[in-house]
Formats: structure tokens, sequence, C-alpha cells
């Protein structure tokens, strides 16, 4: 295939769990999903696998590398969070029309397109925003050393400091501290654990969590009344009201909408699309503004 830099555009979504890249060509996307990237945690590895996407992209459409690189393209990246970082990755990428950022923007507008509303992304990482007007207020994001609350990691970093304070005498043995401490083992183990796991995998005890909340674990159960509750008041402080549409995404979002519902009387609303389709839509006004 022959690369209608006019007519074509990359989008890339990189996430804690997975890294997404979409090539739309000729009115036609084609994507492909490779590990995390995560440039605050594996910078290099981030650039190596946005490098390989692009390169299974041409492949697939038969098309030269070179001419994938000059596509415009629109990299929303988790751990971008300021221009240093996102100058780092520029000119670490052989791409050579790109717009960097952080993972924030590409969500929300995924989520809300261009329209009003709030939006709390619960992944692997967590941030919220309101956008009006086309403004974005955003808060959070800031990674699992400074943040991540209500989310997958933190989730599963909360699950372990609940089979913590079982040791402690704080809380009773519950159905999910109890499972985690037989399979972790002596709190030292879990301690370790917490210490060496990277936020994805402590994501992946989310899920655990998740099915002992459905059961009524009270473990568990105080793990996401603390989510929730960090949730609203975050999305209060950006300016947030029931009468403003909000919308939950991301792995662990569908256990928090019960709450959100509770405590505000309102059902958030499903996102009108990706992160990647946020990134894609982007990249489409990063072409307008250059043949402007």
């Amino acid at each position: 295939m022959t690369i209608d830099e006019n007519h074509t555009f990359i989008a890339i979504d990189g996430g804690g769990t997975s890294c997404r890249i979409a090539l739309e060509a000729q009115g036609k996307r084609h994507e492909v999903t490779l590990s995390a990237a995560n440039v605050m945690t594996d910078f290099y590895g981030t650039v190596r696998t946005i490098i390989t996407g692009l390169d299974l992209l041409a492949s697939r459409l038969s098309a030269r590398i070179e001419d994938v690189y000059n596509v415009p393209a629109f990299i929303g990246l988790a751990g971008a969070i300021d221009s240093d970082i996102q100058t780092r990755v520029r000119q670490a990428l052989p791409l050579t029309c790109a717009v960097i950022e952080d993972d924030r923007r590409t969500a929300v507008r995924g989520a809300l397109g261009a329209e009003d509303g709030a939006f709390a992304g619960l992944g692997t990482g967590s941030f919220f925003a309101l956008q009006q007007s086309g403004a974005i207020r955003l808060a959070g994001g800031w990674g699992a050393r400074m943040g991540d609350e209500a989310s997958g990691f933190w989730i599963g970093r909360a699950a372990l400091k609940a089979a913590l304070d079982v040791e402690d005498g704080l809380h009773p043995e519950s159905p999910l501290t109890r499972d985690l401490r037989a399979s972790i083992g002596s709190p030292g183990k879990i301690v370790e654990l917490a210490r060496v796991a990277s936020p994805g995998d402590l994501a992946r005890i989310a899920p655990q969590v998740i099915e002992a909340l459905n059961a009524g674990d009270p473990a568990a159960v105080r793990i996401f009344a603390s989510g929730s509750e960090y949730i609203l008041t975050t999305l209060r402080a950006l300016g947030w009201t029931p009468s403003i549409p909000l919308v939950l995404n991301g792995g662990v979002a569908h256990a928090y909408i019960p709450y959100m519902e509770r405590a505000t009387g309102i059902c958030p609303q499903p996102p009108k699309g990706t992160p990647l389709d946020g990134a894609l839509d982007l990249a489409h006004e990063i072409k307008c503004r250059i043949s402007a």
C-alpha cells in the first residue's frame, strides 16, 4: 500500500497495562495491541513497543516504514506528564509529525467527545477531569508513587494492606484477606510483593477484590467505599455537580458505579468511545493544523 500522508493518521494509546496503536488509511482503521507503555516506569521499553507496533502495521499494510513514520500521529502515553518527558519521547521516536501528551486528554476526548461532562479514568492508574466549553481541568494521573487513588493498582495495594491489618488485629479476617494470606504467605512476603510488584502486577489483584466485593466481603467493601469517597471528593473539587454528565471508564470502573448511584442519585453514562478513538480524533486535528 502507498501511504497518502494527507489522508492517513496514527493514534497511540499507551497505558500501564497495554499499548494500542491505530493507523487509519484510505478510510480503514488497522490496529495492534502490545504490552504496557508507561514512559515513567520504562522509557526505553515504551519506545521499543511503539516502534514495534508501527513496524507491525507497516508490514500488515505492505507499506514502507519510512512513509509510516511521516504520518501525523497523536500519542497519549502514561507517564508523559510534562514537556521534558514529552520532548525526550519525541526525540527517541522516528516519527516526524507527532504530538505527544500524557494519556489523559485522549481518554477524555474518547469518552466525552466535544461535549461537556466529567470523567473518571479508573484503570491501572487513575485520573479525573471536567470538560466545559472545550476546556479541560485535570486532577490526578501522577502515577503509583504519588497517587492513582481508586485505581486497579490502588485496589490491589489496599487489599494487601487489608491482609496486613488482619495481622495487626485492626480488622477481623475476611474471605478476601484469608485467601490473600494463604496464597502469598507471611507478612514479610506480602510486604516484599508490594515493594517489587509493578503497578500492573498489583492491578491484577483487583478482579479478585471485585469478586469479593460482589460477595459482600467486609474488607472489599471498605476498600471500595474509600475509593468511591475519593472519586466524589476529587470530582466535586473540579466543579462537578450531579447536573453535569459523568462518565466512569477503565478496567475497574464498573465496580464503582453502584456507589456513585447511591451517593449522587444519578447513573454514570457509558463512554462514547475509547482513548484510542480520542487519540485518532486528535490526530485528525494535527493534520488540519498542518494543512492550514
